[in-house]
């Protein structure tokens, strides 16, 4: 959502000073969009019961899990600055996020570890 959007829809008038400096006498901010995946509310629903069964894990439960990460190459995509106008409230509006897909890449980096094992990074190419 644009700067002059957001000055419209809150009713600013006037030059780019004076909604800027109205823009940030009601808290709206130039932020990054926040980025996450588009889950299913079943995604979701899923997610939200294994963070439910772990609530009450000690260290000694935490200590058995290997955690894993990848990250995508994405040729093509442009890394630059996007900015949007949005208040703290609105962080987790549908138009204030961008979404993330799986699946859209040149290579992935994969890696793991543990409580006490930094295990191995390999790197797939398609």
């Amino acid at each position: 959502m644009g700067q002059y959007k957001v000055a419209q829809e809150l009713g600013f008038k006037g030059s780019k000073s004076t909604i800027r400096n109205e823009m940030k006498a009601r808290n709206v901010n130039r932020v990054k969009p926040t980025k996450k995946l588009d889950l299913t509310p079943i995604q979701q629903a899923q997610r939200y019961e294994i963070a439910l069964s772990r609530k009450d894990w000690i260290l000694q439960d935490w200590k058995r899990v290997v955690w894993t990460d990848e990250a995508a190459i994405l040729v093509g995509e442009y890394w630059g600055k996007h900015l949007i106008s949005r208040t703290l409230d609105n962080k987790y509006d549908k138009d204030c996020i961008k979404v993330r897909y799986n699946n859209y890449s040149e290579a992935m980096f994969w890696g793991s570890f543990s409580y006490d094992y930094k295990g191995p990074c390999h790197v797939y190419y398609k």
